[in-house]
């Protein structure tokens, strides 16, 4: 028969240590499952938001110019094209707009028609 002998504050390490694992992996599947409702909620919050809708004005192209703009530095210069269309709403308010040069060749100047915008930046103008 084999003895064995402990002192007293061998058994009190050994229960504390495994006191303090229990605690432990308790205290980490508790930080998981909230970890993992929290990502689930935030999901859920991205996919909620609204899509902004197109707005759709009447207006006139009153305006139409190309500018270039100077990029880089001293050393290392360049040059980008700006296309820009002023337009006039029928409401009086006025819109300045960066546009593609496609766009900008095809929107004809004086000509009334419908300006579409997606959050406020040219999505379309159709005479």
């Amino acid at each position: 028969m084999i003895e064995v002998s402990a002192s007293g504050n061998t058994i009190a390490v050994v229960l504390g240590i495994g006191a303090f694992v229990i605690l432990a992996a308790i205290l980490v599947s508790y930080l998981r499952a909230n970890r993992k409702k929290h990502v689930e909620e935030k999901e859920e919050e991205t996919f909620s938001e609204p899509l902004y809708e197109p707005v759709v004005k009447p207006a006139t192209a009153v305006a139409k110019q190309v500018i270039l703009r100077q990029k880089g530095s001293v050393k290392m210069p360049s040059h980008q094209l700006e296309f820009e269309v002023r337009f006039v709403c029928e409401d009086g308010e006025e819109i300045v707009l960066t546009v593609e040069p496609e766009a900008y060749e095809r929107i004809p100047e004086n000509q009334p028609g419908s300006l579409a915008l997606v959050n406020g930046a040219f999505l379309d103008f159709q005479v």
